[in-house]
């Protein structure tokens, strides 16, 4: 049996996937080579510790767990990147591919990349930032993530629940989920509370 998410959970992650402000890792290197203004700049150290940028949203979206070879974050608002001139942009948007931050895909997994803007598209890779994923149409969208399950994520391989299953996790069972923070823990503690506390499976709970 294999799974897809449901269209409102696609639309809840259209509208998730994607933060408000655009982040940029920056190397020592690059920095050195930028003429930065009209944004946000932090040493990583600070960026990982301060309460908004800290927030599940960010680190989900930009894989914060992945990131190499970073000493600095530029926080920008998210028309900022196509003001500058191309070579910064360019310079730019290659070090998001290099330190392997999230929202990078490999350009097969977008169809219609003729509808990526040029610039965006960067050894093989789309960097997506919020004001080119704003531009796109919803139909791509739902095709990009859907796409990002099945070769990333998950197979929506899956089996069907057992006649014994109770029935306050059968909603639960073989779906996707469309709130960011929940995990194993929250599953787990939902269940032993029979269902009576459904608010405790969206939490992170340590």
């Amino acid at each position: 049996m294999r799974i897809k998410p449901s269209k409102k959970v696609l639309l809840s992650w259209i509208d998730k996937y994607v933060p408000e402000k655009d982040l940029f890792f920056l190397s020592n290197e690059i920095l050195n080579k930028m003429d930065i203004k009209d944004v946000l700049l932090m040493p990583i150290d600070e960026f990982f510790n301060h309460n908004t940028y800290g927030q599940l949203n960010y680190g989900n979206s930009y894989e914060y767990w992945n990131i190499k070879n970073a000493q600095y974050v530029i926080i920008a608002e998210n028309e900022w990147i196509g003001r500058l001139p191309e070579e910064q942009r360019q310079l730019i948007l290659n070090s998001q591919v290099l330190c392997e931050r999230g929202l990078v895909l490999p350009v097969s997994f977008i169809h219609e990349i003729e509808k990526i803007p040029s610039s965006f598209v960067i050894k093989g890779n789309v960097v997506i930032q919020r004001s080119m994923w704003e531009k796109l149409d919803k139909s791509m969208k739902e095709q990009i993530l859907t796409t990002m399950v099945f070769e990333w994520w998950d197979k929506g391989e899956c089996e069907e629940p057992p006649k014994t299953v109770p029935h306050f996790l059968l909603p639960f069972a073989n779906t996707f989920g469309h709130h960011q923070g929940a995990n194993c823990l929250a599953a787990v503690l939902f269940a032993i509370s029979k269902g009576k506390q459904e608010w405790f499976i969206y939490e992170w709970i340590h």
